[in-house]
């Protein structure tokens, strides 16, 4: 896999931010991953690759990255995940 400087720099906000290793080399590996899985889907169901495709990507991308800061962190700080419920 061929490293981008964008991978880089999440995973090193990710790193600097929780300073948790494992996190890091999930977020690592998660973003091209989902890209792959992502493109994989559109060429089983013959879709092809536009503006809108492009965009939902990024989307996706942004959303993986912030719920990937915010579980180990709320983790970290002893909150409830979204799961659970407060009494």
């Amino acid at each position: 896999m061929k490293r981008s400087p964008e991978r880089v720099l999440a995973s090193l906000m990710i790193l600097i931010f929780l300073g948790s290793f494992r996190s890091t080399i999930v977020i690592f590996l998660s973003i091209p991953l989902s890209i792959l899985a992502g493109a994989f889907g559109l060429m089983m169901s013959g879709s092809t690759i536009n503006i809108m495709t492009l965009g939902g990507f990024a989307l996706a991308i942004g959303r993986l990255l912030d719920d990937s800061k915010k579980g180990p962190a709320n983790h970290l700080h002893g909150q409830p995940g979204p799961l659970r419920y407060r009494r």
